[in-house]
């Protein structure tokens, strides 16, 4: 297999998993995974969309 063929999969592993993690973030505050670099901006985004979630 050609090395693209291998990036893209991995490009769309990575955005499945991120995806995931952010959903059940989202859905459950204490689940938190953090695949990434800048972890704090993500915890926050994930508390900031659980307090305008309880708001409605």
């Amino acid at each position: 297999m050609g090395w693209r063929y291998n990036v893209g999969l991995f490009l769309i592993v990575t955005v499945v998993i991120i995806w995931f993690t952010s959903a059940e973030v989202t859905q459950n505050p204490k689940f938190l995974i953090c695949i990434s670099i800048n972890n704090n901006k993500l915890i926050r985004g994930a508390k900031r969309r659980n307090r305008l979630q309880y708001h409605h």
